[in-house]
């Protein structure tokens, strides 16, 4: 099965004993093909300031960790799914989540998402950790 990963849950899971990392770790080991519109690393990298201030961790820490998960979820260039922009800012409940709205359109998968407001419109399914946790019983 394919999945979108939004940056909420690559954030947590940069997190030391996140829910998100373990969630991750057992996708990955049951076949999930995990995806992320390349928005996500700069998404990533301008949280990264705050991440250093909330996790305890060194930024060479964080980008180190963010690496690893890097090797987990494939990116995929914004001119694989630039076709599907204005679809996907018509469902967005944020503009900011249009970048991984309109992958799940064109990839016609699920989305991962730690944003409850996203699962409000109808296009998209939208997954949260426990909906994550109960595609893995």
């Amino acid at each position: 099965m394919l999945l979108i990963v939004d940056a909420n849950v690559v954030l947590s899971a940069l997190i030391p004993g996140s829910k998100s990392i373990d969630l991750l770790t057992k996708l990955e080991k049951t076949g999930y093909k995990l995806f992320s519109p390349e928005f996500l690393l700069e998404e990533v990298n301008k949280n990264i300031p705050s991440l250093v201030k909330t996790s305890g961790l060194t930024r060479e820490e964080l980008q180190a960790a963010f690496t690893l998960l890097l090797k987990r979820i494939e990116i995929i260039s914004k001119s694989e799914y630039e076709e599907f922009l204005l679809e996907a800012k018509r469902v967005s409940p944020d503009v900011k989540d249009v970048p991984y709205f309109a992958l799940a359109i064109k990839m016609k998968c699920p989305l991962w998402s730690r944003e409850p407001r996203l699962k409000r419109q109808k296009a998209v399914k939208v997954l949260d950790d426990k909906d994550v946790e109960e595609l893995l019983k």
